[in-house]
């Protein structure tokens, strides 16, 4: 039996596990790349650390300018939207103990601690990927998914939990509505009122250290830093204290206690705590309800702080960096690292032109990473974009297309087939394409250009991709 489960193992090793982890656990490929980029400082966030505006300059994530004040040292990022201490706990823990990792930045969002996100919609979702990077024969985290052995949450057990969290704060809600959020001639802000609402049901939880199932993930978390001899930081990102200050001191003093408690506590315990509750202005968060998301000065201002605690570890590595705001006219990606390009989720490790990775264009991804501009970005005057990029087809059955998306007063999309540019088949070739853009740019207010193949079962693999603007 035994010889016959091992075989089984192997078996689903080879030809189905990857196909599994990209279903249920994809964020564990980027637990791979950290490694076999022997990353030394690993920043663990969800959409706080890549969320940029559509206005941005620099649409990087705050890793990725933290990584600018240590230019001598590799860093990395595990990031995924929604995930919490619990997933970086699990995340933390899968990897393997043979690796370069000396410093972990783990993301403290305070919204976390709160009854929304701790009974989230999203939480079975989660264990499944929780499951599958649990160090066990990775057929039997097959078998547990398949017969659901893992912790599932009905519907109506989350709604029950809320909505009698909610009932502790009716009477405090239903003030608020009433009486209103003033604005400056003493009137009635319908708009403040609803974010005061909000931010009551999304922030008023006081942090139970005893009950609160965040604490025990941080807690868990501290201790596994000590076992693997890293050092820990914690960043505890940025809220928009303006309008907080909508719902009056009383929740003002929830958010502010909160914070608090968790410098205090986790200072204590060897962990640099980054206070940014307050550091980032109001006008730099640009989504109407309550998020972390913030434009490029907001990101920068996080990273800074960041940094700073950094160099208390790596003080001779520091390099204050200079930004250089003349507009770019030649993009690259080599598909290795997080950028501002989407969707990251499409690279994969299964094969690379000249490095690791590359991009995978299928049926289950079918719009490959893609360079999205907007009219702050886009150069003046141009009259041509050449593209080119390295491709590996295994056969000529996929419908793959490269395409260049105009919008402005008209929409515009511009295509070429890659077997049009390329009938070589099972190693990489280069193509080489220029769009002629000469009759429409000057009414342009943004830009997409990507590979997409909606071929039910023939994949193609991009790499070392190069889009140039020229005048």
């Amino acid at each position: 039996m035994v010889t016959i489960f091992a075989a089984l193992c192997l078996i689903y090793r080879h030809f189905f596990w990857n196909q599994d982890i990209r279903k249920y656990a994809r964020v564990y490929e980027q637990c791979r790349n950290v490694i076999a980029k022997n990353d030394k400082i690993v920043y663990l966030g969800e959409s706080s650390n890549n969320t940029y505006s559509k206005y941005d300059y620099d649409k990087r994530s705050i890793s990725d300018m933290i990584a600018d004040y240590y230019p001598s040292i590799p860093v990395g990022s595990i990031r995924h939207d929604a995930y919490q201490a619990e997933m970086y706990y699990a995340l933390l823990k899968s990897l393997p103990y043979n690796n370069d990792i000396e410093t972990v930045i783990v993301t403290v969002n305070l919204r976390s601690f709160g009854i929304n996100w701790i009974e989230s919609d999203l939480n079975n979702s989660l264990e499944q990927t929780r499951l599958f990077l649990n160090h066990r024969p990775p057929l039997f985290n097959r078998f547990l998914m398949a017969f659901k052995g893992y912790n599932i949450q009905t519907k109506q057990e989350q709604t029950t939990i809320k909505e009698a969290k909610k009932a502790d704060n009716e009477s405090w809600v239903q003030t608020i509505k009433n009486e209103g959020v003033k604005d400056s001639n003493g009137q009635k802000d319908s708009k403040k009122t609803k974010l005061a609402v909000h931010y009551i049901e999304k922030q008023s939880l006081p942090i139970d250290t005893l009950t609160n199932p965040r604490i025990k993930d941080f807690d868990k978390i501290v201790t596994l830093a000590k076992k693997r001899g890293w050092n820990l930081i914690f960043n505890i990102v940025a809220e928009n204290v303006d309008e907080i200050a909508f719902a009056g001191e009383r929740l003002t003093n929830i958010v502010d206690s909160n914070c608090r408690l968790l410098i205090d506590r986790y200072g204590k315990n060897d962990v640099q705590v980054v206070n940014n509750l307050c550091e980032v202005k109001s006008d730099c968060f640009f989504d109407y309800w309550a998020t972390e998301h913030y434009c490029e000065e907001g990101r920068k201002t996080i990273a800074k702080n960041v940094a700073e605690a950094l160099r208390n570890i790596y003080s001779g590595a520091y390099v204050e960096p200079h930004y250089d705001y003349a507009q770019d006219s030649i993009y690259f990606n080599d598909c290795e690292r997080e950028t501002f390009w989407r969707p990251l989720e499409t690279l994969t490790d299964e094969r690379g032109h000249l490095s690791r990775q590359s991009c995978k264009v299928g049926i289950e991804d079918p719009y490959g990473i893609t360079l999205e501009l907007f009219r702050p970005q886009l150069p003046d005057s141009i009259n041509k974009v050449d593209v080119s990029m390295y491709v590996y087809q295994k056969n000529l059955k996929h419908s793959a297309v490269l395409t260049m998306e105009l919008h402005g007063e008209e929409f515009s999309a511009l295509n070429m087939s890659i077997q049009k540019l390329t009938k070589v088949t099972k190693e990489w070739t280069r193509i080489d394409y220029t769009f002629d853009v000469s009759t429409l740019w000057a009414t342009t207010e943004s830009i997409k250009v990507y590979v997409w193949n909606f071929s039910p079962a023939h994949y193609i693999f991009i790499d070392d991709i190069k889009i140039a603007f020229i005048r």
